[in-house]
Order: C-alpha cells, then sequence, then structure tokens
C-alpha cells in the first residue's frame, strides 16, 4: 500500500494561494469602498457578492486542482489565510493605500490647477482684448453707417 501526498499537497498549496488573492481582492475593494465615501447598504451589497465570488473560486479550484472534490480543510485553509492577512497586514495596506491615492489626487489636482492658472490668465485677457476691440469695431461701424445713411438722405433732397 502506497500514501500519495502529492495531489492533496498540491490542492492545499493552491487554496493557500486562492486565500491570499481573495484577500488582496477584498483589500483593493476595500480601498475602492474608502476613497468614495460608500454608504453601509453598499457595503453590506458589496460584501454579500464578495463571499458569492469567493465560494465560485473555492469551488472552482477543487474542480480544477482536485476533481471537482471539495474538500473542508481547502475551505478552512481559504478563510484561514485570508483571516490571517487581513489582521497581520490587510488593514494596514488599506490604511495606507488609501492615503497615498488621496495624497497622489490632491497633488495631481493642485498640478492641474498650477498648468490651469496661466491658461485663465491667457484666455480672460483674450477674451477682453477681443470684446474690446469688438466694441471699437462695433462704434466704428456705426459711424460709418450713420454717416452713409446721412450722405442717402442729403443725396435725396
Amino acid at each position: 500500500m502506497t500514501v500519495k501526498f502529492g495531489p492533496d499537497i498540491t490542492y492545499f498549496l493552491w487554496s493557500l494561494a486562492a486565500g491570499i488573492v481573495l484577500a488582496i481582492i477584498y483589500d483593493i475593494v476595500r480601498v475602492i469602498r474608502r476613497m468614495v465615501n460608500a454608504p453601509d447598504l453598499v457595503v453590506n451589497l458589496t460584501d454579500i457578492m464578495f463571499l458569492i465570488f469567493s465560494a465560485v473560486i473555492a469551488i472552482v479550484a477543487a474542480y480544477l486542482f482536485n476533481n471537482g472534490e471539495l474538500r473542508v480543510y481547502s475551505l478552512i485553509c481559504i478563510a484561514g489565510i485570508f483571516m490571517v492577512y487581513k489582521i497581520l497586514i490587510g488593514d494596514l495596506i488599506v490604511k495606507y493605500t488609501v492615503r497615498i491615492l488621496r495624497f497622489v489626487g490632491r497633488t495631481i489636482a493642485k498640478l492641474v490647477l498650477i498648468i490651469i492658472f496661466p491658461l485663465k490668465k491667457i484666455f480672460v485677457t483674450l477674451h477682453n482684448l477681443f470684446k474690446h476691440l469688438s466694441n471699437g469695431i462695433l462704434r466704428i461701424l456705426k459711424r460709418i453707417f450713420s454717416i452713409i445713411h446721412k450722405n442717402k438722405k442729403s443725396n435725396k433732397r
């Protein structure tokens, strides 16, 4: 009688990988929710959708790596590594990722304002210039038309 551990160990390692990938995906979801200040209903709905997604991943992993046999130790492994990741580094990653993204967002907004400010000044200056030019041209045209109109009246007499 021979004992084979190869397939079970491979399935166990894939379960660990699935737990880590799911934890990273969940952190991405958490970062997005914090960036947009999602209401409680949206948080609950995304958690339910993530739970369903996680179940599908566990079933697919069992199908691909264990001939479709879903084992309890695989589910415990996925959930366990997910929780260990979340407790040890997940919260820190989310916290600092949100800080970094907000800093980058503020920096980009400031750079855009720095770039737009001179363009705005140029636009306002050109707008005022054209406004004054058009007013001057209108005054000149009104004078020309009034002179022409007076000449027509004097020629008729």
